[in-house]
Formats: C-alpha cells, sequence, structure tokens
C-alpha cells in the first residue's frame, strides 16, 4: 500500500539589525520549547507522523459467484472444500463484514445466466432465479463468472460464449458493479471440444485483461484435459486441491482493494 505524508515545516528566521530584538525572540523560542517539551524540530517531526496518510481501509464487499459445478462443488465429499466456500473463508478472514454469495448451480452454461428477458435460441434456456438479474437485485459490489466447460461440451460457439459473456458484463457495468470472468478450465472431451476449450481461454483473457481469472494454468494435462492430480475421476470435475487452486487465483486479483479503487 502508498503512503503519502508531507514533509516537516521548516521555519525561515528573520533577521533584524537590533541585537535586542534578536535575544528576544530567541528568548521566547527557548522558553516556549521548554513549556512544550519539545524543539523546533520535535514540532516539525510531529507534524509530520501526523499528517502522514493512514493505510486505506478497504470497505466490506459482497460478491456474488455466478457458475456451473465447478463453482456449486460437484463431487466434493465437503461442500467447504469447494472454490467458492474457501474463496468466502478467506475474506471473511479480512474483514468478517465481507460475503458471497453464491448462484451457481450444476449444468449451466453462459445462457442460463443471461438477462432475464433476453431471447435465446431453441434448446437454450435463462434460469431467472441464478442469473446475471437475481445477481444484481442482491446489491453486490462484483461477481465472478465461472462458467469453464458446459458451453464447450454442449457445442455452443466460442463467438456465442464470448457474447454471453460481454452481455452480463455489459448490464452489470450498468449497474456500476464489476465483473471478473475465469477462463475455461480442462475438460475429457474430444480434440474439437479441448481446441474449442482452449480458444475461448484465450479470447477470455484477451478480452478481459486484470478481470480474467486463469484457471487453467497448472490444472491442465498437455492435452487439454485435466492433470490426473486434480480430477475427481470422472474427467470433468476437480479435486480439493483443484478447488484450492482456484480459490487463491481469485483471491490473488483483490476484489475488495479493486472495488475499493474505483
Amino acid at each position: 500500500m502508498t503512503r503519502t505524508g508531507a514533509a516537516p515545516r521548516r521555519r525561515t528566521a528573520c533577521r533584524t539589525p537590533a541585537l535586542l530584538v534578536a535575544l528576544a525572540v530567541a528568548l521566547a523560542v527557548t522558553l516556549a520549547a521548554a513549556l512544550t517539551g519539545c524543539t523546533a524540530d520535535d514540532e516539525g517531526a510531529r507534524r509530520a507522523s501526523t499528517t502522514e496518510a493512514a493505510p486505506a481501509a478497504v470497505p466490506p464487499v459482497t460478491v456474488v459467484v455466478l457458475g456451473s459445478s465447478t463453482a456449486a462443488a460437484y463431487g466434493l465429499d465437503d461442500p467447504a472444500d469447494g472454490w467458492v466456500a474457501r474463496y468466502a473463508a478467506a475474506l471473511e478472514a479480512d474483514d468478517e463484514r465481507n460475503e458471497v454469495v453464491n448462484l451457481a448451480v450444476s449444468g449451466f452454461s453462459t445462457f442460463q445466466v443471461l438477462p432475464t428477458g433476453t431471447p435465446t435460441p431453441e434448446g437454450r434456456s435463462v434460469d431467472p432465479a441464478h442469473n446475471v438479474t437475481a445477481a444484481l437485485a442482491l446489491d453486490p459490489d462484483a461477481l465472478v463468472v465461472n462458467l469453464p466447460s458446459n458451453d464447450a461440451a454442449t457445442g455452443i460457439a466460442a463467438g456465442e460464449t464470448m457474447a454471453n459473456l460481454a452481455t452480463v458484463a455489459e448490464v452489470a457495468a450498468a449497474d456500476g458493479v464489476e465483473v471478473w470472468v475465469t477462463t475455461t478450465q480442462p475438460r475429457a472431451l474430444d480434440a474439437a471440444g479441448r481446441a474449442l476449450l482452449a480458444e475461448v481461454r484465450d479470447r477470455i483473457l484477451e478480452t478481459y485483461g486484470d478481470h480474467a481469472v486463469d484457471v487453467w494454468t497448472g490444472l491442465a494435462a498437455a492435452d487439454g484435459t485435466i492433470d490426473p492430480a486434480f480430477d475427481q475421476g470422472d474427467g470433468i470435475h476437480l479435486t480439493a486441491a483443484g478447488h484450492e487452486s482456484i480459490a487463491r487465483r481469485v483471491a490473488a486479483v483483490q476484489i475488495p482493494r479493486a472495488v475499493a479503487g474505483r
């Protein structure tokens, strides 16, 4: 954090040709220092220390998560091992007033989280209880969108995925809410599906910059499937260790500080 401070004030001596006046001034300064118990330099240092800015307090935040099975901690024996619960615990350790609300539902694609009333293609639908409209109704400070692989698994083109994410981000921005988007994550799809995951990953990183969270690197094997160390065994869902990795990555973007600095 950055500190700002004022330099100690310097006193400018005023010279007169009258010796008596000079002696009187010197005597006055000496008496003042004796009465206050400090010198002019001490006073300057005191003023500098008291005018130095204290570290800015970071206000508490409410973060809403939109997502699918990863955010919903699917398959874990203890939901507290899920990345959202871990992230919430980390935020609350910093400030017990911080809050994370999880609206994730297993199986969701980017279509389900679109604003209520958005027209969708046949076979796709919006869930008004778990979409961006529902999230914004909670008056959050930030949204995290974690929809890592269902679009690719169900044949949604990269352009459609990016357009849906853009719609969510634009609606949130219009309400004054910042959005962070996680990348795709590895999954056991066919070669075309894994190529689609990689394409969307790269486009999210390029589009969202410091508001993108990379949940691919370190979790993926060379072929774009999940590294066995983080695979629950179905080629889709992450172990507790994988969730811990995601929680650390989301925490690393320091959402409360970013929101406070707007």
